[in-house]
């Protein structure tokens, strides 16, 4: 079966997001309307994982928190610069306008 397109992506593999998430770059590509549910684990991505999604998705949600943050949050993040006491953040990755 070869997806055209994909409306929800959620993902748990336990720090191998950005590998699983590379692998599926042109299904995210095809799918002009897309939510991702993930893990953002503090210390566990290359240092171009941030802008990679930052090029796929436009919105991004902290569900535990209620609130839209930008991707310069996600940065602050990784960088220790903020929350120092979640090792992880449940996040939401928004792009396209059905889900807006």
């Amino acid at each position: 079966m070869d997806l055209q397109s994909v409306d929800i992506i959620k993902i748990d593999v336990e720090g191998f997001e950005e590998e699983a998430l590379k692998g599926s770059e042109n299904l995210i590509q095809r799918s002009s309307d897309i939510i991702l549910c993930m893990e953002y684990t503090r210390d566990c991505y290359s240092n171009d994982f941030l802008p990679w999604l930052k090029k796929l998705f436009s919105k991004v949600y902290l569900p535990k928190f209620n609130r839209q943050i930008n991707f310069e949050f996600l940065r602050k993040y990784q960088e220790h610069e903020t929350l120092h006491s979640e090792p992880y953040l449940d996040v939401v990755l928004i792009r396209g306008r059905r889900f807006a």
